[in-house]
């Protein structure tokens, strides 16, 4: 069971602290299946019409440490965990999406908490993220 209204949050995500959100998709309902690390997810999309896609979702903005190479491999597990504590299995989102400029089939997108919140901006202000262009 998603949010009631997608759209009603629609308002809040037009700016994240004063940028355009360039999302090109959505709003869509959508569960967490997993956390992947500290800057993806994989999500349960409900597209419509009962038609749900699962797919891994890159939080768009971010960026976390790496989880298997660099010097801060510590510093990525922390973020991991850290947005699995944001996001548990089962957790109902909403989720706008946009394909990703720099790779090839993947999506970066931006997920709403219930409560409105936005998990990348979260992620930044926990200091497990930094905001990137």
């Amino acid at each position: 069971m998603g949010f009631r209204s997608p759209h009603s949050i629609g308002a809040y995500l037009t700016l994240i602290k004063g940028e355009q959100m360039k999302a090109n998709h959505g709003p869509y309902n959508a569960t967490v299946e997993r956390v992947i690390d500290g800057d993806n997810v994989l999500l349960h999309i409900k597209l419509g019409f009962q038609v749900t896609v699962k797919h891994s979702i890159r939080l768009a903005g971010i960026n976390a440490p790496e989880l298997f190479t660099g010097e801060f491999k510590e510093a990525g597990l922390a973020a991991k965990w850290h947005l699995e504590g944001l996001l548990p299995v089962g957790t109902n989102v909403v989720v706008w999406t946009d394909k990703d400029r720099m790779s090839f089939n993947r999506y970066v997108g931006w997920v709403v908490l219930p409560d409105g919140r936005d998990v990348g901006e979260i992620m930044v202000e926990d200091e497990y993220a930094v905001k990137v262009k």
